[in-house]
């Protein structure tokens, strides 16, 4: 695309969409999907960015349209509220106190386009995160949220309430896992 568009354009110029969750340098990438991110952006600037104005735009975790809650594809959150609706867990895993950094949809498009307005007026690259910043989320408050709407929607159905889901620490669960061989010794349980 970007030889497509340095014969086609006077004064070239893209706005790459990455994401906010990983850093071109400098950075222990967790998955694949980090890591390929940052692969893309440092190719271009290394084979495009004397030649062509390169703007960036990353966001974090995009949620549903914050009025209407409309979204094309449920991953991110999903399938964590999916997995709370059709089961009952005896428990989550995680950090309570820990921050999700979520967007909503709309939010993030507003974001964009008023990058795009800036940059076609001025045709000065910049680079844009949109993140909730000091409005992030913790996770347990979350979960509690998805509870609330989860028993909002079974009360609706003529469904009985559901108790909180308790959120074990991550080393709970390491312990829960390596405690159950001898919950279950050989011979005795058929599990």
């Amino acid at each position: 695309f970007c030889r497509f568009l340095l014969r086609q354009a006077d004064r070239p110029a893209l706005i790459y969409v990455s994401t906010a969750y990983t850093q071109v340098e400098d950075w222990e990438y967790r998955n694949g999907y980090e890591e390929s991110k940052a692969m893309a952006e440092r190719s271009l600037r290394a084979n495009f960015g004397e030649r062509i104005s390169i703007s960036t735009f990353s966001c974090s975790l995009v949620v549903g349209d914050s009025k209407t809650g409309a979204i094309s594809r449920f991953n991110g959150l999903y399938p964590l509220i999916r997995f709370m609706a059709g089961f009952s867990p005896p428990f989550l895993v995680g950090n309570k106190t820990g921050l999700l950094d979520i967007v909503p949809l709309d939010w993030v498009v507003g974001e964009l386009r008023a990058m795009i307005i800036r940059f076609a007026a001025s045709g000065v690259a910049e680079q844009v995160v949109a993140s909730a910043g000091d409005k992030r989320i913790g996770y347990e408050h979350l979960v509690r949220l998805v509870e609330n709407q989860l028993g909002e929607a079974r009360e609706t159905a003529g469904l009985g309430a559901q108790d909180p889901v308790p959120i074990l620490k991550s080393r709970q669960w390491d312990f829960l896992k390596r405690s159950l061989s001898a919950w279950s010794p050989e011979g005795i349980s058929k599990n």
